[in-house]
């Protein structure tokens, strides 16, 4: 069951860190809403659940959510009540902007693991995603407290703040970066206050630098608020 509901960890690549940086065992135990461990699948129910979980992610990446949540149906059948499920459900609803239906599912993951911090990162990132920034904000700082060395967490505060024009506040956070980190949080930081300037060559000098040293999946995870914002192309 684990092996293969990390499948549905990497989907979120962008979550994936944020809970590897906290190395947290509630992230890869589910529990029923009894608070029971999920019960150990049959070898067919593996297969099925696989099987259900490799379509989503291919109707995902086609853009098909429609058809990406009729195959989720398939794997909750399998293992009702589970967070990580849940909350892919909710990141596919996030896609169609169905953000309070979207919401409801990060809470409920949340109600079975209270400690599962994709649900929680995301509960943050919906609002964050509708320009709430202050509401996101909010949330992510509750987070910090539990987390104060989480470079994904302090990055997206950091951009609250940038993205409210509130200059003294995300300096403050700016500084919090090290280039030696292990995320590209700090080129993409850079690069944020440099756009933000509008000191596109040097914004784009950090971004490179970031593409140098990071995987290419890594980089996507902090370059899309960037491109949200406006600073970057996709293809960039």
């Amino acid at each position: 069951m684990k092996s293969t509901l990390l499948i549905f960890v990497a989907f979120c690549a962008f979550i994936q860190i944020g809970a590897a940086q906290e190395k947290s065992s509630s992230s890869s135990n589910s529990t029923n809403s009894d608070g029971g461990t999920t019960p150990h699948l049959s070898d067919q129910d593996q297969v099925a659940l696989r099987n259900a979980i490799n379509t989503v992610l291919k109707d995902y990446n086609e853009g098909h959510y429609d058809d990406a949540l009729t195959q989720l149906d398939i794997a909750d059948k399998i293992t009702p009540k589970n967070p990580e499920l849940l909350n892919f459900r909710g990141n596919i609803l996030m896609k169609q902007l169905k953000w309070d239906q979207a919401q409801a599912l990060f809470i409920g993951a949340l109600a079975i693991d209270p400690k599962y911090f994709p649900a929680r990162f995301n509960t943050g990132e919906i609002l964050y995603l509708q320009k709430k920034f202050g509401d996101a904000r909010t949330i992510f700082l509750s987070m910090l407290t539990e987390y104060p060395k989480n470079e994904l967490v302090i990055y997206k505060i950091y951009l609250t703040y940038l993205l409210e024009n509130n200059i003294d506040q995300a300096k403050t956070y700016l500084d919090k970066f090290d280039a030696l980190g292990n995320t590209p949080a700090y080129y993409f930081a850079q690069a944020a206050w440099c756009y933000n300037k509008k000191q596109d060559k040097d914004g784009n000098s950090y971004v490179q630098s970031a593409v140098t040293i990071f995987p290419p999946a890594v980089n996507t995870i902090f370059a899309k608020p960037l491109i949200d914002a406006g600073w970057l192309k996709p293809s960039s």
